[in-house]
């Protein structure tokens, strides 16, 4: 009951009552008892609606505090020497229960995309299949944003991320002809980056996708950026509990990643394989072999162990999955005599060593590479590429998709069969190109 209605229900009392009270004793009640029920009734309400905060009591010899989570309602106690560290652990532990009950981060209306990108970066990347990839994607916004870069750091069995402090001058000169390539992009990500997550909008990310179409990006590079936001946003609603948040990016239709073959001739190949037992670093050759031999991939390889390698049967056991987490498929792949010829040169220079390639990190790798490939004159082959060409070979030498399957250390077929497809696409291109069109010809056949 409000303070007007106590008072309406008094004066109308009073009022019916007037004819039994003197007139004098009806003025002593408006001029003095009237206002003191007001003023009493205000303060009760004050009182009742101000939202206490909870106070501390003497248990024993100090003070216990006590806080009610208002999420899962169960209450928190801690004892204190003294009156006011209970006072000020109480403050606290409510500040920090009312911005948790928003979710982490404080909610999407507390933080910019930028620092959501950081935060899931360090809560979920690693544990995700292409890690490093999807390191060097939040790395564009936050660079955009004029933050640093950040990247994976694998000490000894533990990968962390990490600030780069750096990077190399050739890897700086890289990165500023890829900004002005797309700088239209570039200005956008740093726009979308100071944004609260709260203000992003479907149209925010529509903008994105047109203009890294328009600036070049293929489909799949466009599908992969768009797809790493989503899957980061739908994490923070389903975990963080941004429950009220709604993803800009749902309903986007995305593209599929088009597998992109690179085509290198064998005399090509052959050159940067020379190149690299010249190089200062003796493991880089046969690293670069096996990569051909085995179709193993650049962290597989460098984390190789020799308890790994199984000399007897000509085989080694790799780990499938290529999270950074600890634990994994592990997947058996055949060796080739010329990768077990390779692997026995390594063993015999380091027979003590734990690591195959002992000493060998993924940035040192990437360094050599990059130094041997403009040796050669393939400035755009990477690393990985030296998979796609093995696969590439085995194919056309009659591997089966099954085979390939294996040695890709895949569960489906479906990349297996890229493989052998083009394989049977450069026999119809030998045929067309160099019979003719036919294997048996009656007219050729006549003429000749």
């Amino acid at each position: 009951m409000f303070a007007g209605d106590t008072i309406n229900l008094i004066w109308l009392g009073f009022v019916n009552l007037s004819l039994a009270i003197t007139e004098r004793e009806f003025e002593f009640f408006v001029l003095f008892t009237l206002p003191s029920l007001h003023m009493f009734q205000l303060k009760k309400e004050r009182v009742m609606t101000k939202t206490a905060q909870p106070q501390p009591f003497k248990f024993r010899n100090g003070y216990r505090a006590q806080v009610t989570n208002p999420t899962t309602k169960k209450r928190e106690t801690k004892d204190f020497s003294t009156r006011r560290e209970a006072q000020l652990w109480i403050h606290e532990r409510l500040h920090a229960l009312a911005t948790l009950s928003k979710g982490r981060l404080g909610g999407p209306e507390m933080c910019t995309l930028a620092e959501f990108l950081i935060e899931y970066a360090h809560s979920n990347i690693l544990a995700n299949a292409g890690y490093v990839q999807e390191l060097n994607r939040v790395s564009c916004y936050l660079e955009a944003a004029g933050l640093k870069r950040i990247k994976a750091v694998k000490i000894g069995e533990v990968v962390r991320i990490e600030e780069q402090e750096e990077v190399s001058e050739k890897m700086a000169e890289y990165l500023k002809k890829a900004r002005e390539s797309i700088e239209p992009v570039w200005e956008l990500r740093a726009e979308l980056a100071s944004k609260l997550c709260s203000e992003l909008t479907r149209d925010d990310f529509a903008q994105l996708q047109s203009t890294m179409a328009l600036c070049g990006n293929s489909p799949s590079t466009i599908q992969k950026e768009i797809a790493l936001i989503r899957a980061a946003f739908n994490e923070a609603i389903a975990n963080w509990g941004w429950t009220a948040f709604k993803n800009p990016t749902a309903g986007f239709t995305l593209g599929k990643s088009k597998v992109v073959i690179p085509k290198y001739e064998i005399e090509q190949v052959a050159d940067l394989v020379v190149k690299a037992k010249e190089h200062s670093n003796s493991h880089i050759a046969p690293v670069i072999e096996l990569a051909l031999e085995t179709l193993v991939r650049k962290g597989q390889l460098v984390s190789l162990r020799w308890s790994d390698i199984d000399f007897a049967n000509s085989c080694c056991t790799v780990r499938i999955k290529k999270s950074a987490r600890a634990g994994g498929e592990t997947t058996t792949i055949p060796l080739t005599r010329h990768a077990v010829g390779v692997l026995r040169s390594v063993h015999a220079q380091n027979p003590d060593s734990n690591l195959v390639f002992e000493g060998l990190t993924a940035e040192m790798l990437d360094n050599a590479f990059e130094s041997l490939r403009e040796k050669v004159g393939l400035t755009a082959l990477r690393f990985h590429d030296l998979r796609h060409i093995g696969a590439t070979l085995c194919a056309r030498a009659n591997m089966s998709a099954h085979q390939l399957r294996l040695m890709l250390g895949h569960k489906t077929l479906n990349m297996a069969l890229v493989y052998v497809n083009l394989a049977v696409q450069d026999v119809k291109n030998f045929l067309d190109g160099h019979m003719g069109g036919a294997v048996f010809n009656l007219e050729r056949t006549y003429a000749a």
